[in-house]
């Protein structure tokens, strides 16, 4: 369990710089320890706007990671079953995905952004076509069209993200060039479980 504590300023964020105004020091909690993460539906991985990979996805971490006065999580995915249009496709990360919440309290609401702190790895086998999604990137809620949210759903702890303007390059027989305009969408809730955010 670690403590954090609001910005009595600007909490300024690097990454996949937001900024939180705070009113005083209240302090707050993310507990939970080891935990693992389960997705009720497929994530989507869109490229130029319509050629998307679809995959289940789950995750594991730890709540003990302290970035600053934010309090934030590695979530560690795993995909599987992934598929691109119809086709066997794989998808691959060199790190974890980094969850930063920051709150303002009273009254009690959060902001949560993603980080992406490693390479991922998109593969369509048949079609000959590599994506590598760049690193070090920032998924920041309320900017580019991006929507992050989270909240306590009994014992657990829910986020779900739709998020956009993601850069990424291309290698070998892909339909679509390199770009930044690459979205991720979680399509509902994830669920890591035993993890709360507590006043």
């Amino acid at each position: 369990m670690f403590k954090m504590r609001k910005l009595a300023g600007i909490i300024a964020a690097a990454i996949l710089g937001a900024s939180v105004a705070a009113a005083s020091a209240s302090a707050y909690d993310i507990t939970g320890g080891s935990y693992v993460g389960s997705s009720t539906a497929p994530h989507s991985l869109t490229f130029g706007g319509v050629y998307t990979v679809t995959c289940h996805v789950d995750f594991a971490g730890h709540t003990e990671n302290v970035v600053g006065d934010t309090a934030a999580t590695d979530m560690t995915p795993a995909y599987s079953n992934c598929d691109f249009f119809g086709l066997p496709a794989t998808v691959t990360s060199a790190a974890p995905i980094r969850l930063k919440v920051t709150a303002d309290w009273p009254p009690f609401s959060l902001s949560i952004d993603l980080y992406i702190l490693g390479i991922k790895l998109i593969e369509i086998p048949i079609v000959g076509c590599q994506v590598a999604v760049s690193s070090p990137q920032s998924l920041l809620d309320g900017t580019g069209g991006n929507s992050i949210v989270g909240a306590n759903v009994g014992s657990d702890f829910e986020w779900g993200a739709s998020v956009q303007n993601i850069a990424y390059t291309t290698n070998g027989a892909c339909p679509f060039g390199s770009g930044s305009d690459g979205a991720y969408d979680t399509n509902g809730p994830v669920t890591l479980q035993g993890v709360s955010v507590v006043p």
